[in-house]
């Protein structure tokens, strides 16, 4: 911009909202076929990304997410879930047989606005139940936003020094 004879120059920072869910599973949930997992107790949900009716969280933008789940198994079974985004795993948690065994699955993955990632049970483990009162849990946040031009840019860049 010029003022006066004088040349000023700024940067534009991407204008980025407060993303972040953390939700609880209060009653253990019987898993039969591919069930979405609902964490049903929401602790915080900045954006409004999260749904505790459907178990899902929709991408408010786009952006660099970190995203992860814990699980428990009662004693009798193995718990076998997989992180989907839209269609797709992205990751895959184990709760081995046992006395309430724990597992967990994290991800740092790029959304776009409107991409859905939930917690689905593996059918083709047969039925299983996953432990509820409050010991698993479906949380994530946004890193950073990705739809700002000059901050998609920045960060590619700033990812590339590093990994040289």
């Amino acid at each position: 911009m010029v003022c006066f004879g004088l040349t000023i120059s700024y940067r534009i920072q991407a204008k980025s909202a407060y993303v972040a869910f953390y939700a609880t599973l209060t009653k253990s949930q019987f898993l039969n076929g591919a069930n979405t997992v609902v964490y049903d107790k929401v602790y915080t949900n900045l954006g409004s990304g999260y749904n505790n009716k459907d178990g899902t969280f929709t991408a408010p933008e786009k952006g660099l997410y970190f995203l992860t789940s814990t699980l428990m198994s009662l004693q009798s079974k193995d718990l076998h879930i997989f992180m989907m985004k839209n269609k797709n795993v992205i990751g895959y948690g184990h709760g081995a047989r046992g006395k309430a065994e724990m597992g967990s699955v994290n991800a740092v993955i790029e959304l776009e606005k409107g991409d859905v990632v939930k917690m689905v049970h593996d059918g083709r483990q047969g039925d299983q139940t996953i432990y509820g009162e409050g010991f698993c849990s479906f949380a994530g946040y946004l890193i950073t936003n990705l739809s700002d031009k000059n901050s998609a840019e920045y960060f590619e860049m700033h990812l590339k020094s590093k990994l040289k």
